[in-house]
């Protein structure tokens, strides 16, 4: 059985080892746990910390669970993710060897960058021996969201190693002294993308909630949330229904697909959420991947106009792209503008896209009058995941969605990925 690792993240000062030293309360009885700890300076100081706790706590019987074991093992010297990344893939490749425990927390520098560690636990060797169950980013707010930034500093939420730590998480646990930041934490959090849990420490990280480690393991996070109740949130929407249609995502362009669909109160409209989760294994083209989205963000007419897509997307062995827009077209015929920035996210691939038609446009449950498919269309969908008979190209995502046909808009993004 692979051993299941934990990967704890964040800027220098959070309070990661804190987290880690009070994560070890919830150790389930009887489990061997290996904690290891990457330090960028040449002595190191978190791990014989962690070690003094964990020997402290076996000593006296119960702090960690009642039984197991607990290894402690310290890199210091350099960091996991660049300069010794060769020597860090050993060092846990004997800890896992020698020690055999049955979980494998990796706490890394806060200057470390966690998508080549996380690339390095999903492929060979490491990856024919762990899980990665969950990656999670301590945040102190105090830190992140101060206002005493100078006009020539750049502010901590928007520096890269930042945005690299939170993009790669599942969990963001937030290790706050006081609410004081409450608002601007809750603001953030609802911009972030692919969405993340966001769960609050007591008293500056020595009390993590017991049911961290279950949320860092559980498959909630991998759900694409629909997006249209955010975005209409000032709109008194009537009815909201979603439809997960496909559970198992699979390598071959084939994804999970959730839809979601809000009529709203008032003018009758209605505005679909439709989210595609595609194996971590599934690699797309990037010509291919920036052809699709500017068909995507380009597509309207009189009754249908895409509001907003967004994508994270692996484009190569080591790389992943995030889809964003720097320009949206206003008129139909123009294009928008994307560009592939890198991303530090491994979980998965995914895509959502946010569609308005206006009211008055049909019956809720049949096809409309112009040809638009409604909720007629979905069960094609179960068939879509073993067909691959359906062959179309990127540029076909535009009659697709106007038709509200899913099932040829999942084969017009199948179209993107290196088979």
């Amino acid at each position: 059985m692979p051993v299941a690792v934990s990967l704890v993240t964040g800027l220098l000062g959070a309070g990661k080892s804190t987290v880690v030293q009070a994560l070890l309360a919830h150790k389930p009885p009887g489990e061997k746990w290996a904690i290891f700890v990457n330090e960028v300076g040449a002595v190191g100081i978190d791990g014989a910390a962690l070690s003094a706790a964990a020997d402290a706590d076996q000593q006296g019987g119960g702090g960690c669970g009642g039984g197991g074991e607990i290894v402690v093992k310290e890199l210091a010297g350099g960091c996991m993710c660049c300069s010794a990344a060769g020597v860090t893939q050993a060092a846990i490749a004997t800890l896992l060897r020698r020690s055999r425990p049955t979980r494998l927390i990796i706490e890394m520098s806060g200057l470390g960058h966690p998508g080549s560690v996380l690339d390095a636990l999903q492929k060979p060797p490491l990856g024919d021996s762990v899980e990665v169950m969950g990656t999670m980013c301590v945040l102190d707010p105090e830190f992140v969201f101060r206002d005493n930034i100078a006009d020539d500093e750049q502010s901590v939420v928007d520096s890269p190693l930042f945005v690299n730590q939170v993009a790669a998480s599942d969990v963001v646990l937030v290790n706050a002294r006081t609410d004081a930041y409450r608002d601007a934490l809750s603001t953030w959090h609802a911009t972030l993308w692919p969405p993340k849990s966001l769960v609050s420490t007591e008293q500056r990280g020595t009390a993590v909630p017991s049911r961290l480690l279950d949320q860092l393991a559980s498959d909630e996070h991998g759900k694409l949330a629909s997006l249209a109740t955010q975005v209409d949130a000032d709109t008194y929407a009537d009815t909201h229904t979603s439809y997960e249609l496909t559970r198992v995502s699979a390598p071959g362009g084939h994804p999970r697909v959730l839809i979601g669909r809000t009529r709203h109160a008032g003018d009758g409209s209605l505005t679909y959420s439709i989210g595609l989760v595609y194996h971590r294994e599934d690699i797309f083209d990037r010509t291919r991947l920036a052809e699709f989205m500017n068909t995507v963000l380009s597509t309207r007419d009189e009754v249908t106009r895409v509001l907003r897509a967004k994508a994270v997307m692996r484009t190569g062995t080591t790389a992943w792209s995030l889809a964003a827009v720097s320009g949206s077209a206003s008129s139909e015929g123009e294009t928008a503008e994307i560009t592939l920035d890198s991303s530090a996210y491994r979980r998965d691939s995914r895509l959502e896209i946010l569609v308005r038609q206006r009211g008055g446009c049909g019956d809720d449950d049949d096809d409309d009058d112009d040809g638009r498919q409604d909720e007629t269309s979905l069960p094609a969908l179960d068939m879509l995941i073993e067909d691959d008979s359906i062959a179309l190209a990127p540029g076909d995502a535009r009659d697709a969605l106007l038709r509200h046909d899913w099932t040829a808009l999942v084969a017009s993004a199948r179209s993107c990925v290196r088979l």
